[in-house]
């Protein structure tokens, strides 16, 4: 026999109690969803003193903009606290590998990724013939300042894209916000599953030989550009520096561009698609 519940929780006599108590008091359901949210912000940051296993932060952080759904109501803040919480738990996930350095080095994958781009440049790195054909050793050229640009700017497009689709397609933003956010959550279980240096690490390991020697462009522009900021503003970003595949610059950039194109944006490699340039200075 079904018993109808009403607001307050209460059932008819002789009815079994069949909700619990917290959610029959929302009060109390979303006093518990703060709880979760801040101890979901705070996991990130205590993970070190505390000694945190990282299933735990994972579990915790990515809690938090779940619970944020739930402590308040719909609005375009919470939907910008929601994604805040989200990265925020992102970011953690993508630095934990490298909290042991160590053990991430005996981990890390450095010969297949240059196989395979040896194969695709038909005997030379596609990054060694660029760098030959477009760059000048001991020189920073303005192209490679262009490229740098294009590279350090990926951080603003997908979450502009976001931000663009709140503003003015709201309508649209709960599956565009899903679709570019989900792209950072599936790179990042492959940095924990399978580490993978990037070009300058193989290079200094010995496993990339050319003449001139590979070089690290964006560190070499930063330098130049950020001068006595760029240590710090480095050593924020680069939080894992053996998380190189699968490259989310170039992924997120092309699922935002995508999200865009359904909106009619984008069409046939327009200016708002930064994919060929982000590739270009991928390479």
């Amino acid at each position: 026999m079904l018993y109808p519940v009403v607001v307050t929780g209460r059932a008819p006599t002789g009815a079994p109690h069949t909700i619990p108590h917290a959610l029959a008091r929302p009060h109390l359901l979303r006093a518990a969803a703060w709880g979760v949210v801040v101890l979901g912000a705070a996991a990130p940051v205590i993970r070190r003193r505390a000694r945190l296993k990282p299933p735990v932060v994972a579990a915790a952080s990515y809690a938090a903009p779940v619970a944020l759904c739930v402590a308040v109501p719909r609005s375009r803040a919470r939907d910008v606290g929601t994604c805040l919480l989200h990265m925020w738990a992102y970011i953690a996930m993508y630095e934990m590998p490298n909290d042991d350095p160590e053990r991430l080095q005996q981990r890390v994958r450095v010969r297949y990724p240059v196989l395979v781009d040896r194969a695709l440049g038909l005997g030379e790195l596609p990054g060694v013939r660029l760098q030959k054909a477009l760059s000048r050793p001991g020189v920073t050229t303005p192209l490679d300042g262009v490229l740098t640009w294009a590279h350090w700017l990926w951080f603003f497009f997908p979450h502009g894209t976001a931000v663009y689709l709140l503003a003015c397609h709201r309508e649209r933003f709960g599956r565009g916000a899903a679709l570019i956010y989900a792209v950072f959550d599936a790179g990042v279980l492959f940095y924990h599953a399978i580490p993978t240096a990037p070009p300058w690490y193989a290079a200094r390991e010995g496993e990339i030989l050319s003449d001139p020697a590979l070089r690290r462009l964006m560190v070499e522009h930063g330098e130049t550009f950020w001068q006595e900021r760029w240590a710090p503003l480095y050593s924020f970003l680069g939080g894992n520096p053996l998380a190189a595949m699968p490259s989310l610059h170039f992924a997120t950039s092309v699922m935002a561009a995508s999200v865009l194109v359904t909106l009619g944006m984008g069409r046939n490699g327009s200016p708002t698609d930064p994919a060929p340039a982000e590739a270009e200075a991928l390479v």
